[in-house]
């Protein structure tokens, strides 16, 4: 599985960077995607990239794609409300936090990466 990130953010470029990704998610649309392979009767998820999270590797279940699928969608809540509030891009990558999911690996180095990359994806593609 190369959609799901295992017990930590997704990977996404920083904001300074000037080249167009390979992909671009579209939302809602990667949410729907993934309540339907939620849906799908397995036990472990092999993750695609490597060691992930607190370390204890790309294997996951269920609820890894649960929680990475609320991540997103709170993001993009987030996000959302930002924009309707007035907030460019940058201001919103300074303002949004998301401790709830604060124990996820790479939530202090990649949230600001994440909201901006979410951004672009949303508003700029």
């Amino acid at each position: 599985m190369d959609t799901v990130w295992v017990d930590r953010l997704p990977y996404a470029p920083g904001p300074g960077l000037v080249f167009k990704p390979v992909y671009i998610n579209y939302y809602p649309e990667l949410f729907d995607s993934l309540r339907i392979f939620e849906a799908v009767d397995f036990d472990i998820l092999l993750a695609a990239h490597g060691i992930h999270g607190t370390g204890r590797g790309a294997i996951g279940t269920r609820d890894s794609v649960i929680e990475y699928r609320r991540y997103n969608e709170a993001l993009y809540a987030r996000i959302l409300e930002a924009k309707a509030a007035g907030l460019g891009r940058e201001q919103a990558m300074e303002s949004i936090e998301l401790p709830e999911f604060g124990h996820l690996g790479m939530y202090d180095k990649w949230l600001k990466n994440n909201i901006s990359g979410m951004w672009r994806n949303i508003y700029e593609h």
